[in-house]
């Protein structure tokens, strides 16, 4: 089939049923190759004519939707083809990537319409979507920015198509895109602020998901935490008593002597808000608006400490099912929660405190519908009849309302500034937690510290270290320091301004890549030649093999990290180590020996890149001077402090004068 080659303009009517035919004996050949494959997250196969998601069954692809005048099969081919093609490489769920096929069909609605892209059935000629130019794709997104539609995605989605492989449909051209980007040459961000400033369109506004202060956070930790081991046994045993006594309502409960004794003990929270304090009566009965708020607020409590144990999206907690939090079987008492993740269609296992198995026990417990596999499930009266189970959960709008009730019920300043957003609120908690994993602060160790319940800051620490979402957090942090670190030294080596034993080595090194580069590629800006030596000092970061630390000096440590050789700045360290703990010498020789900033030797040392970044240096090398000239620092004077300035001005004059030469340099 790679070897048919279509080509339509100027045949005449024989030649071009000849084409037709052949274009559908391919297009046949290739339905059947797919045909008995298995759909990802689904249990459909590839020829069914609804495909459903195996997790959210109420959400898929209705193919007889997308053509419902079956004048495109050709293009339904394409897009199921692409579909299982992007689950199986991006390992996403269908869920999210018909989100992406709707967007994409709305996008491409006109052009497709306009010429009659793949429109034909068996027997009729095809026009390819190879015939969709760039010059196209502009107009039609300047379209979207006007009629203020969500363009942010649209790379995303025209990826269905334009990341499938020729393989995949058997090299037929006319399925395959060949249109290229418009901002092929600039990040998409970047090129669409400037259709937006082009079109006097103010830019789409991208809602960030912003992290909790700890002025929410604590008293939120604090507040569940109080509820939790103040409250819980008594609400559920209220619980347990009142759907004993009525499987549809707790009235009748509320209204016995039971519930008129237990009235007076919850008394305390019923009372712990001044809002609801007037309708809390000392005698009768509790209001049952006002013990469904205290069954909330305990749901809420144990939903705050899983969010900031474990980062899940709102969507993904509805999913967690009872007996999903098991004992890590360790001497650490970690437990893991298995957890299924929506948007990726993967399954994880995070390791949380115990302070988390003891929550989620909390919400089974709560459960109305006893058949309901979920940790929440709805409150109400059929849902004891419920069968389908994706009604048996409940939506992520009611887990954000719990969480903003409990909020405002306490007076918390809660960040929750898009109300109308499903996600916002639980990803608020998702964000905290990342800056939470991300941080060194001790800020971070305390609050988590507390919420655990641990006497020391040993296990927050564990539980940061073995949690998925540490490693991701930590992994993006160091690409986006190698990133911008590796920026700032690629710069310096293609403009010279470099010091030391190793920014002499990495000029050369420029020098090297550029000559070789030019010998290749005659074409090469100097724009893409400093793009693909930062590209190769990044990796180096990245891979381990080079610190790129720097300094409180002002320099950069190169060292790899794997050399077992004694730096420099350590030396004296290690030889008090040696003297202290009485350790081996010939031992401590086999020992990895880590840098130690604080006492950097500067350029002396094999290691250090001096830069534009030393600006400590220049600082001191100024400071120097000045105390030469007698201009500063005269009370301290003494003739070992001018000996020693003598010497640091001798030995930086010249690379000062190299790194900042628009700077004046004394003598």
């Amino acid at each position: 089939m790679e070897n048919i080659v279509f080509e339509a303009r100027s045949k005449n009517f024989e030649e071009l049923a000849d084409l037709a035919n052949a274009q559908w004996i391919c297009i046949r050949q290739l339905a059947d190759r797919y045909s008995e494959k298995k759909i990802p997250g689904s249990t459909n196969i590839f020829k069914d004519l609804e495909w459903r998601d195996e997790t959210i069954p109420q959400s898929g692809i209705r193919w007889m939707s997308v053509d419902p005048a079956n004048k495109r099969p050709a293009f339904v081919l394409l897009l199921k083809i692409a579909i299982l093609n992007y689950i199986e490489l991006k390992r996403v769920s269908l869920s999210t990537v018909a989100g992406y096929l709707n967007m994409l069909l709305g996008f491409l609605k006109q052009t497709l319409e306009e010429k009659s892209i793949l429109q034909g059935c068996a027997g009729e000629y095809l026009i390819g979507l190879n015939e969709i130019g760039t010059d196209e794709l502009v107009p039609l997104i300047d379209q979207k920015i006007v009629l203020r539609a969500e363009v942010r995605r649209l790379p995303t989605c025209l990826n269905l198509l334009k990341d499938l492989p020729r393989h995949a449909v058997d090299g037929l051209y006319f399925l395959l895109p060949t249109f290229e980007y418009p901002w092929k040459d600039t990040s998409f961000e970047k090129w669409i602020n400037k259709r937006y400033a082009n079109l006097k369109e103010p830019a789409f506004e991208v809602r960030p998901y912003l992290a909790m202060p700890p002025q929410t956070t604590q008293p939120v930790i604090e507040r569940s935490m109080w509820i939790i081991e103040e409250y819980s046994e008594l609400i559920l045993a209220a619980h347990r008593e009142a759907v004993t006594m009525s499987s549809e309502s707790y009235t009748p409960y509320l209204r016995s002597e039971a519930g008129i004794k237990f009235a007076t003990s919850i008394k305390k929270l019923a009372c712990s808000s001044p809002r609801n304090h007037a309708g809390f009566s000392k005698e009768g009965p509790l209001p049952f608006k006002i013990f469904l708020s205290m069954v909330n607020l305990l749901r809420a409590a144990c939903v705050n400490i899983i969010f900031l144990t474990t980062g899940l999206r709102n969507l993904d907690l509805t999913f967690v099912r009872t007996g999903c939090c098991r004992p890590s079987g360790r001497a650490d008492m970690l437990y893991y929660v298995d957890a299924y993740v929506n948007k990726t269609a993967i399954h994880l296992r995070l390791p949380v405190p115990e302070q988390t198995n003891h929550a989620i026990s909390i919400l089974e417990k709560l459960r109305w519908n006893d058949d309901s596999p979920y940790v929440i499930a709805p409150f109400g009266k059929n849902y004891r009849r419920i069968q389908e189970l994706d009604k048996a959960r409940v939506c992520k709008s009611t887990v954000n309302r719990w969480l903003r009730k409990f909020a405002q019920w306490f007076d918390i300043p809660f960040v929750t500034p898009y109300g109308d957003d499903d996600e916002y609120t639980a990803h608020c908690y998702r964000a905290t937690v990342a800056g939470w994993l991300d941080s060194a602060s001790s800020l971070s160790i305390l609050l988590v510290r507390r919420l655990f319940g641990h006497g020391s800051n040993l296990m927050p620490l564990a539980y940061l270290h073995h949690n998925p979402i540490f490693l991701k957090a930590r992994k993006d942090a160091i690409e986006e320091a190698a990133s911008a670190m590796a920026k700032r030294m690629s710069k310096a080596a293609s403009t010279g301004r470099l010091a030391g034993g190793r920014g002499e080595e990495l000029i050369r090194g420029y020098e090297s890549h550029r000559s070789v580069q030019n010998a290749n590629s005659e074409s090469m800006s100097d724009s893409e030649l400093l793009t693909s030596f930062e590209e190769r000092v990044r990796e180096r970061i990245v891979s381990g093999s080079m610190l790129a630390m720097m300094t409180p000096f002002g320099v950069l440590c190169t060292r790899n990290p794997h050399d077992s050789s004694p730096p420099p700045c350590a030396i004296r360290t290690e030889r008090d180590n040696i003297k202290q703990y009485a350790i081996d010498q010939e031992l401590w020789r086999y020992m990895q020996a880590a840098p130690n900033p604080a006492q950097c030797v500067g350029k002396r040392c094999e290691h250090a890149m001096l830069g534009p970044w030393s600006t400590a240096l220049r600082d001191s090398f100024y400071w120097y001077i000045g105390f030469l000239e007698s201009r500063v620092g005269q009370p301290l004077a003494t003739e070992e402090l001018r000996i020693q300035a003598r010497a640091f001005v001798k030995q930086y004059a010249s690379d000062i004068e190299k790194i900042f030469p628009s700077e004046l340099v004394g003598e």
